[in-house]
């Protein structure tokens, strides 16, 4: 693989975490306003949603990172 293929691919894995987050937004949404759960299983929900926003946070900016990284080097093949 190319470092050019690894980057396509890596910035692709970036738009499936930002739409990833957009999916557990519209979830939590969902949870709350049509659910009829109780206000704890919805804290919950909502505590779990928030947790897997912010771990795609977390692979987002590594992932990003990464391919800074990548732009930098010298080595074509990986």
């Amino acid at each position: 693989m190319t470092k050019s293929e690894l980057c396509v691919h890596i910035e692709e894995a970036l738009r499936t975490e930002e739409a990833a987050n957009i999916v557990y937004m519209e979830h939590l949404t969902a949870i709350v306003t049509r659910s009829g759960l109780s206000p704890e299983k919805i804290k919950t929900a909502r505590q779990i949603c928030e947790y897997l926003i912010d771990w795609n946070n977390q692979h987002s900016m590594r992932l990003k990172q990464l391919l800074l990284k990548l732009n930098g080097e010298s080595a074509n093949d990986f």
